[in-house]
Formats: structure tokens, sequence, C-alpha cells
């Protein structure tokens, strides 16, 4: 599997991880959602929410049947962000590591 891995000045490593990775028993890892996936109890479908700068959320308008189809969509939306705008992944995981922003649908 290809996927970004980003390594600060300071030694701080990012990436993008299902929880089962091996990379998560070396050091003193911190997981951090800077997205979250959760099921719509009115609309009945699964929705990615990308967290952004200012403690909002972006709720990607389209829905998915399935969980697994959600969580395809949201590393399909946060893995090149990595990359692209390293800047706003740092931002985006402050804010994470400092609030949680719940909605009134079931976390999924």
């Amino acid at each position: 599997m290809e996927r970004v891995i980003k390594i600060s000045p300071d030694g701080d490593v990012t990436f993008l991880t299902h929880g089962d990775d091996d990379l998560l028993q070396i050091g003193d890892p911190r997981i951090v959602r800077a997205s979250h996936v959760r099921f719509s109890n009115t609309e009945k479908k699964w929705f990615v929410y990308l967290r952004l700068p200012g403690g909002k959320e972006l709720k990607i308008q389209r829905g998915f049947a399935k969980r697994s189809e959600a969580v395809a969509e949201e590393v399909k939306l946060c893995q090149p962000l990595l990359f692209s705008q390293p800047d706003l992944v740092d931002l985006m995981l402050k804010i994470a590591s400092v609030t949680d922003v719940t909605g009134d649908d079931s976390s999924g």
C-alpha cells in the first residue's frame, strides 16, 4: 500500500492510519482525528466530516449506504492533504487535539 508519511524537522511523524500500523509500536504514538465518519439518522447514510481551522467541520455532501464506502472516501480525501497541504493538516490536527467536535449524528 502506498501512502504519504510526513516527518517534521523535530522528528514528529504524521500519517493516515486505521490503527493497525507497525509504526504505532515505535515511540510514543498519539492518534488524533482530523476527520470523522458519522451516520446520519435523518438521511440514513454515512457522511465524512473534515475538521477545519477555527474548530468548524465540513460535511462532505455525498452520503454513502455503507460505512466502508465512507471510510474509503475519507482516506481518498485526507491522504493527499498530507502531501499537497501539510500546513492545513497541521492546523486540523492541532484543533483536533484540543477540542472534540461532535454533531447530532451518531459517531461511527
